[in-house]
């Protein structure tokens, strides 16, 4: 008795899995959805802009991307300490960006602090309210989490973009 699938792509990068079980001796081809049309609905999924408390909360709360990684994090865990050494390990990040991120998002009044042989932090936004905006921030970032980046980055000062664009490799009719 054997049962198997292959998944097969035709010229228009539609998949079509064919099965078969020699229990039941059937064969039978499935054609699933267009690799291009799936592509277009994530695209036009990203294309609608996050709702306005999204976008007030991601320019209120993050400065850079690594502040968005330290908060996912912390919220994941929410009863977890961490301290700016087991959160780089985390995120992948270094320890001073670590650090850095988890000072801003307890100054922002997300992250409780407490002080023993190192600073630690932890998950806790000070007001209930601050507590059900990051809750309603992570909804979303879960569910389309493209567009959270892309206000991170969007709000980036021009002087780093510029610096980022230097490096591109450009034509030499593009110039």
């Amino acid at each position: 008795m054997g049962i198997w699938h292959v998944d097969l792509f035709d010229s228009d990068e539609c998949s079509v899995t064919l099965s078969w079980s020699s229990r039941d001796s059937i064969f039978s081809p499935v054609r699933r959805g267009c690799a291009r049309d799936r592509a277009t609905d994530r695209i036009q999924g990203f294309m609608a802009s996050p709702p306005a408390p999204v976008i007030h909360f991601t320019r209120t709360h993050f400065s850079c991307i690594e502040d968005l990684q330290v908060f996912v994090a912390s919220l994941d865990n929410r009863e977890r300490w961490w301290d700016a050494v087991s959160m780089a390990r985390e995120v992948g990040i270094g320890e001073s960006a670590a650090r850095q991120s988890l000072d801003r998002l307890a100054r922002r009044n997300l992250l409780d602090i407490r002080v023993t042989g190192d600073v630690r932090y932890r998950f806790r936004p000070g007001t209930p309210d601050l507590d059900a905006q990051a809750a309603a921030f992570a909804a979303a970032y879960r569910k389309n989490p493209v567009d959270v980046v892309r206000l991170i980055v969007g709000s980036l000062p021009n002087s780093l973009r510029d610096f980022a664009d230097a490096f591109r490799i450009r034509r030499d009719d593009d110039r």
